[in-house]
């Protein structure tokens, strides 16, 4: 390697250098004699945020730190007033799953010149977080797509649930939705691909009996629909107890999000096709082993690539695999 190259290769490992250090350069690093004070605000109370905690605490254990879990039941609201009273005098880092980024987006910012911040499954980019850790959501709206063509490979209608779109999460698992379910056929194809004919997404602002009143509206004004695709958790329960109710000559495929109890029964009855599952526990988990080393110092824990993300794989859990991933999932809560 000649003088020329060899300085710019130096040149180039002094400025990653000094990007991974750049954003906790004022904010001292917790001494590594001291357990890192962490915040974990999760986005809700129901199962799939009772296993983000989880993930958390067995950080929280495995790395010494002195971990503070909430769980609001009041949604943005509770986290906006929890997140207004944080100071780096109590805390040295927080992880939160924002439920309204556009509204908290100021505070966030203001929050990470307190203390080090990462967001967890829903993101808000423009937060000055140092980290997201969660799934591609955009990606995992692509294969709810690829699973109703799975369901329904004739087309016709598909219903679709969503909480707002305020969450990050939520808009870019509805964009990934539309742009595969509507994706042309590559060119030279032997048949033409069949056509979908989207309903909604029906908003329920995270609402269970507003969701509930959009299921049952639209299995009332649609009957004809092939399908319905809820993108959040609590989703598939809903749409399970509705059709229960009903006496329908066909049953709509179901195609939903998360490894409700509920939905993981539905999946060995054949009554729900396929779910999406993410990984909450890792979520949790991560957020916390991350920031402990953040907190110590190690900068080198924030990602350079991917926006400043750690993604983590979502999957499909059809009956063929729904037993293999009950064992998975009983093994890492033992943990």
């Amino acid at each position: 390697m000649n003088a020329t190259r060899a300085s710019v290769w130096i040149s180039v490992i002094a400025l990653a250098v000094a990007t991974l250090s750049y954003r906790s350069a004022n904010r001292p690093a917790t001494p590594q004699s001291e357990p890192a004070r962490v915040l974990f605000l999760a986005g809700g109370d129901s199962p799939f945020w009772q296993l983000t905690a989880a993930g958390a605490k067995a950080a929280a254990q495995e790395y010494d730190v002195k971990l503070a879990v909430q769980l609001p039941t009041r949604g943005a609201a509770e986290q906006i007033e929890r997140l207004a009273d944080v100071s780096a005098a109590e805390f040295d880092g927080v992880a939160v799953s924002p439920r309204a980024p556009h509204d908290q987006d100021k505070l966030l910012r203001e929050l990470s010149q307190k203390v080090h911040l990462l967001t967890f499954d829903s993101d808000a980019p423009d937060s000055n977080r140092l980290c997201y850790v969660g799934t591609d959501n955009y990606s995992a709206g692509r294969l709810a797509a690829q699973l109703v063509k799975e369901a329904a490979p004739n087309g016709g209608k598909v219903v679709v649930l969503a909480p707002n779109f305020e969450k990050d999460n939520a808009v870019l698992r509805v964009q990934g939705f539309r742009d595969e379910i509507t994706r042309s056929p590559l060119a030279g194809a032997a048949e033409e691909a069949p056509s979908y004919e989207l309903v909604g997404p029906l908003e329920d602002g995270v609402d269970a009996n507003r969701c509930r009143e959009n299921v049952a509206k639209a299995l009332d004004e649609h009957p004809e629909a092939v399908a319905y695709v809820g993108l959040f958790s609590y989703h598939g329960p809903v749409l399970l107890s509705v059709l229960a109710e009903r006496e329908l000559a066909s049953r709509p495929a179901l195609i939903t999000f998360d490894e409700e109890e509920a939905v993981l029964s539905a999946i060995e009855k054949g009554q729900v096709f396929a779910t999406v599952v993410q990984d909450p526990f890792k979520y949790g988990y991560e957020s916390v082993r991350m920031l402990a080393a953040i907190s110590s110092g190690h900068a080198v824990e924030v990602p350079i690539a991917g926006g400043g993300s750690l993604f983590l794989p979502c999957e499909a859990i059809r009956a063929g695999n729904v037993g293999e991933f009950r064992k998975r999932l009983a093994s890492r809560l033992t943990e």
